[in-house]
């Protein structure tokens, strides 16, 4: 599965975004377990089949204080008729309303502002 999650995230980053990045240049995508669960985080992953089409994560940066992250769709699965990243994303914030999340950043790579629901809005600061 880290294979195949890597090839998703990289192409994406560098054939969409034209980024120079490689997995050594993510270390998070390396040790999934260590960098996101292991400190009360979680990493999702959207397949069809056995094909991963997406992914998010949610990061535990200190006192149930997240960061969304790692927030990607395959291009073909992206759009209203899949409802893809809506679903990606209604898992975090359900994961998150569990835990008693106190914030929640967003990165970035986030822009699409559209997608967030009134507890995102709520919970979200743009960093």
């Amino acid at each position: 599965m880290r294979d195949d999650v890597l090839s998703l995230i990289l192409d994406i980053q560098k054939q969409e975004f034209g980024l120079e990045i490689s997995a050594q240049n993510q270390p998070d995508l390396l040790n999934v377990y260590d960098f996101y669960q292991k400190n009360g985080g979680e990493f999702w992953v959207a397949y069809i089949g056995e094909k991963i089409i997406g992914t998010v994560a949610l990061l535990n940066i200190h006192n149930n204080h997240f960061a969304l992250r790692k927030m990607f769709v395959r291009k073909a699965f992206r759009g209203p008729y899949y409802g893809l990243a809506r679903a990606l994303l209604l898992q975090a914030e359900n994961w998150a309303i569990n835990r008693t999340a106190k914030k929640i950043f967003l990165g970035a790579q986030l822009n699409a502002f559209w997608l967030l629901t009134p507890f995102m809005r709520k919970m979200a600061t743009r960093n």
